[in-house]
């Protein structure tokens, strides 16, 4: 009886050693090796395209933009720009200028609607992206005073405020 109580008490000793000196049964993990999950945010909309425009009005009346819908809208959901020519007979047609954020201007001039009251206006779309920036659809045409020969489709982010001319 006195060997069973002998290798009990060398069996605790033993156990209560190798604790105090960290050398657990589990590892362990220094506390600058644990980081934190960063947290994604989803953004759900686009806040207004207002910003990116700049109507660049000679004088009152001349030109006018309109953005249909206005305010935020959601990602996914497509916006439509008019890009409206004034009364003053000076004035051709609307121009369309667009500075994409990889730094590519195009130029979208067809004159391609026209009004009741005989004015011309230019219609281009503006996609809200996952990202909550503006995708810009226009059909890129020669630059004035060339022909508006069309060059084809052109897409792109724009995110710099005064991005998108209508002249």
């Amino acid at each position: 009886m006195v060997m069973w109580r002998a290798i009990l008490f060398v069996g605790l000793c033993w156990l209560f050693i190798m604790v105090r000196s960290s050398e657990a049964c589990h590892a362990t993990f220094p506390e600058e090796d644990i980081t934190e999950v960063p947290t994604t945010t989803v953004i759900t909309s686009c806040s207004s395209a207002t910003p990116l425009l700049n109507a660049n009005l000679p004088s009152a009346g001349d030109h006018g933009v309109q953005v249909v819908p206005a305010g935020t809208t959601a990602v996914g959901a497509t916006i439509t720009v008019y890009c409206i020519q004034g009364t003053t007979p000076l004035i051709v047609g609307s121009i369309v200028r667009v500075l994409f954020d990889n730094g590519v201007t195009a130029v979208q001039n067809l004159d391609n609607y026209s009004t009741p009251s005989g004015t011309f206006f230019e219609q281009f779309t503006m996609t809200c992206t996952s990202s909550g920036l503006w995708d810009v659809s226009i059909f890129e045409t020669l630059a004035p005073p060339l022909p508006n020969t069309p060059i084809g489709p052109r897409n792109g982010i724009v995110s710099s405020p005064g991005a998108i001319q209508c002249t």
